[in-house]
């Protein structure tokens, strides 16, 4: 089944703005990710983050699907933040997952065995640009770092809440994957 991982990007042009970045994650019937279409919309260095995630990650039972970018940018390969989002559209596939769109703010830093998550810049914008996608027919969670948590109040919560999008607050991918219905002794690390 077709599913979809949003990613809200700062486009720093004439005028800042933020825009979401839409990958389409698709079961595939090979083991394994196809990350071929990624790495030609010009993704390459999240990619090779993403793969080093889960090198660290070394969970054995990733399920096959093949991704691709829904909507195409230019200058893709100077994000930073797509991470988290590619993680999430692997592992979308989990037979227990059953969710069919996600909404994520933040990256992983692959650089630390556990795999912490961290937030950006532009908090405030993204989260004001998820209100303007209005009220979703499914729920819709919204991945973001938990130590950012304070910086959203409760209004912005209930409003995002109203439109049927609830927060996911999590500290690490290890958390990412659990609250995927990954299993609690993989994510014992979290």
């Amino acid at each position: 089944m077709r599913k979809r991982v949003l990613i809200p990007i700062m486009s720093l042009g004439r005028e800042s703005e933020v825009v979401f970045l839409e990958i389409i994650s698709e079961p595939a019937y090979f083991y394994g990710v196809n990350f071929q279409a990624i790495h030609k919309s010009g993704l390459t260095s999240s990619v090779i983050e993403t793969k080093k995630i889960l090198e660290t990650l070394a969970y054995s039972d990733i399920p096959a699907s093949h991704l691709q970018i829904g909507n195409h940018f230019l200058n893709l390969d100077s994000l930073n933040s797509v991470n988290l989002g590619l993680i999430l559209s692997i592992f979308i596939q989990q037979k227990l997952c059953n969710y069919q769109k996600i909404i994520a703010i933040g990256t992983i830093q692959h650089d630390c065995l556990q795999l912490p998550l961290v937030g950006g810049d532009y908090l405030e914008a993204q989260l004001t640009s998820i209100l303007k996608l209005g009220v979703q027919p499914e729920k819709v969670p919204l991945f973001f770092p938990s130590a950012a948590l304070n910086d959203i109040d409760a209004a912005l919560m209930a409003h995002l809440a109203k439109l049927n999008i609830f927060l996911k607050p999590v500290a690490n991918a290890y958390q990412v994957l659990d609250c995927l219905g990954i299993s609690a002794d993989f994510c014992a690390m979290s």
